[in-house]
């Protein structure tokens, strides 16, 4: 009875992991598409410095999580 209980809640555990993986991976999707949106919009804008910086920072952002994507994938590539 006993295994059957930590069998129950391992399986709960890893489902739970995995959901919040998956609701991770959404999220930084739709942060990226966010960031998207808002470059094309500023760079439609007349440049100022302001602007300017913003503008550094967002494309730094997507970059770093176009990075970790690829970093990610590349990782579950060598456990398969």
């Amino acid at each position: 009875m006993k295994i059957k209980v930590w069998q129950n809640l391992e399986e709960q555990l890893k489902n739970e992991s995995l959901s919040a993986t998956a609701n991770e991976k959404k999220f930084k999707a739709k942060r990226m598409h966010d960031i998207e949106k808002e470059l094309e919009k500023l760079e439609a804008l007349p440049e100022n410095e302001g602007r300017k910086a913003l503008i550094k920072k967002l494309k730094q952002e997507l970059a770093q999580n176009r990075g970790a994507n690829l970093d990610r994938m590349q990782g579950d590539m060598k456990h398969e």
